[in-house]
């Protein structure tokens, strides 16, 4: 496993959604990355969401915690213990990937 990329997740579930649709674009084979999202006690369906993403790719996984931490820090930190990757790479749930920013970031660690 080259990378793990970690998403901390707080009531995203009207944002989500784009974010998931870059991550299946992803350039990678499944064995080579793995997606951990850490749901941080959402009020809204986001881990439903992503939940389901999850189902649906097998090196895909969704964590909830047990209550609201008021941070991205606590999921962040918790996806890191979590992680299988040689590296980590952190995405907010709010944002997109291109198809070749983890080979791109895997090259350049190997590099240098």
């Amino acid at each position: 496993m080259k990378v793990t990329v970690v998403i901390p997740c707080y009531n995203a579930a009207d944002k989500v959604g784009r974010c998931i649709s870059s991550l299946r674009k992803i350039e990678l084979s499944d064995d080579e990355y793995e997606v951990i999202f850490v749901d941080d006690r959402s009020t809204d369906n986001t881990f439903d969401i992503v939940s389901t993403a999850c189902r649906a790719q097998k090196n895909w996984r969704a964590i909830a915690l047990s209550e609201n931490s008021g941070s991205p820090s606590k999921p962040r930190n918790i996806g890191v213990k979590e992680a299988a990757g040689e590296y980590i790479f952190f995405l907010d749930c709010d944002d997109e990937i291109l198809p070749d920013t983890l080979s791109a970031y895997i090259r350049h660690a190997e590099r240098t």
